[in-house]
């Protein structure tokens, strides 16, 4: 497990800082969870925004996280690289998560 925290548009894990891509018309929300080391095991809700297309600039780290848009609160998966940080799982993680995102759209 790694302490996990997203704010503005960097990452930290343990408190060590990894900058998110910016992306037009995303806010991330301020927050606080645990991080499995998995693709698809963090979830979290960002401001109301436009849904960004396509990867964000490598290398990295592929972790798929959610957003709200708009008032109905619909939920969609968006995904964002982070600079990559190394785990042993990370190619496998990778692999899981293109596939994950090929089934979601």
């Amino acid at each position: 497990m790694h302490t996990l925290q997203i704010k503005e548009n960097h990452v930290y894990i343990h408190g060590k800082e990894y900058p998110i891509s910016s992306v037009s018309n995303c806010k991330i929300v301020n927050i606080d969870k645990k991080f499995i080391d998995s693709p698809t095991a963090y979830q979290h809700t960002i401001a109301d925004t436009a849904i960004p297309t396509g990867w964000l600039s490598p290398p990295s780290f592929y972790i798929c996280i959610y957003m709200e848009i708009g008032e109905d609160k619909l939920v969609a998966p968006v995904s964002y690289r982070l600079v990559r940080f190394q785990t042993k799982e990370y190619e496998e993680d990778r692999e899981l998560a293109k596939k994950s995102l090929e089934k979601l759209r």
